[in-house]
């Protein structure tokens, strides 16, 4: 049930290196929710239902009706319980709502039967799994492939080695020959490889070896814990876990993160208590440093999400996809861009990633103001802070800012 300080259940993944979101269960007021944080619902593509019970689902009609108005949506994909494209189309159309994108809706019994992927997207692969509820209740599972280790910048340069598409063939681990005769092998520039992240969404459900078996070795578990461990016999009659079970499952699963709930808004972020070490960043190519107020930080991701979110929304860059927001592309941009400066600087005259021409005239910038209106009246200060937080922001969200890979 929601309170005046509770929300139900929905939680928004942001995807790396991309402008997508999905969505985990959609209970009453979500898209309020939506409004609140900083996530967009135009960017909304996949939904995943755990059930059919109202604090999971009473929100889809809403929201769906609201991503219509948002702008030109290419389309909806919802996975759930069989009784689920009933229940979203006799909720439109008995209440006169039209829809003017496609839904299209995936059932996942058979999927979580055979223990087949229910979903295999780009480098993402989703699974899911029966859990043990009053009525039908699937878990599910989000697998990133394992990445490209990091790529050995100073190494690279100290072989004098030009940056640019060579960079990128070497980071992918090709090996290399150059006009001077030497052979550089890319694995020798890069670490290991590295595993992709996963999660898994086990809610509502007693305590389950199923849920155990999809969470294997997960870096984040989000489960619901709806009874204290002294209310164990009461879980067991609604099948409901209790916090112990939630510690449970987590335990035999080898989990390395375990938040215990009973629901997760869509955005978490402004809960974080940010350090000194976090907020400080580099002030100029210089190696000077800049520690910035944590109200600066928010304040520049405001101004960010209003002047730069169009087209880079979590760190990445929707016209250009080999060019992000994330340290490793700005390191090795032509000047760099790695620094509070040299974004400044950027911003008030942007050039192309080699440096080699000016493209103020075609990218929004404080000289071409009537390209992109939200930037005419930003001050030196407002840049300084939206620079500020492109920097923190990679410290905050990982990999998930940018997807810190390169491609050309």
């Amino acid at each position: 049930m929601p309170s005046r300080s509770r929300n139900v259940s929905a939680v928004a993944v942001r995807l790396p290196q991309r402008s997508d979101l999905w969505l985990l269960d959609c209970g009453e007021g979500t898209q309020h929710q939506f409004m609140r944080s900083d996530l967009r619902v135009s960017q909304l593509r996949r939904i995943f239902i755990t059930h059919m019970h109202g604090d999971h689902v009473f929100g889809l009609p809403g929201l769906l009706a609201s991503l219509g108005m948002a702008g030109n949506c290419p389309g909806v994909d919802l996975y759930g319980p069989a009784p689920l494209e009933a229940f979203v189309l006799g909720s439109l159309q008995h209440s006169s709502t039209r829809i003017g994108y496609p839904l299209r809706f995936h059932k996942v019994e058979a999927a979580a039967s055979s223990g087949a992927p229910l979903l295999q997207d780009g480098n993402l692969t989703v699974r899911c799994a029966p859990l043990t509820h009053r009525i039908p209740a699937f878990g599910y599972r989000l697998q990133e492939e394992e990445r490209p280790g990091r790529f050995n910048i100073n190494q690279a340069r100290e072989l004098n080695l030009p940056p640019g598409p060579l960079f990128a063939r070497l980071k992918a681990g090709e090996t290399v020959s150059l006009e001077d005769g030497r052979v550089i092998r890319g694995a020798d520039l890069c670490g290991p490889v590295q595993p992709g992240v996963s999660m898994a969404y086990c809610t509502d459900t007693v305590f389950s070896e199923a849920a155990v078996q999809l969470a294997k070795g997960v870096d984040l578990l989000i489960h619901e814990a709806t009874f204290s461990h002294r209310d164990a016999e009461l879980a067991y009659q609604r099948q409901h876990s209790t916090s112990t079970m939630a510690a449970q499952t987590a335990a035999e699963a080898g989990v390395l993160l375990l938040p215990i709930v009973l629901l997760l808004l869509p955005s978490t972020a402004a809960a974080l208590q940010w350090d000194a070490a976090t907020l400080t960043v580099p002030a100029d190519p210089n190696g000077t440093q800049i520690t910035f107020s944590e109200s600066e930080i928010k304040a520049g991701r405001k101004i960010f999400n209003t002047s730069c979110g169009t087209c880079h929304a979590g760190g990445i860059t929707k016209t250009n996809q080999n060019v992000g927001l994330d340290p490793e592309t700005l390191a090795l941009a032509t000047p760099p861009r790695d620094s509070v400066a040299a974004l400044v600087d950027y911003m008030k005259d942007p050039t192309s990633y080699d440096g080699e021409m000016s493209i103020a005239d075609l990218h929004p910038s404080l000289r071409s103001a009537d390209v992109f209106v939200q930037m005419r009246n930003l001050t030196d200060e407002d840049l300084r802070r939206m620079a500020g937080y492109i920097l923190v922001a990679p410290k905050v969200q990982g990999l998930q800012w940018g997807g810190g890979k390169i491609y050309f």
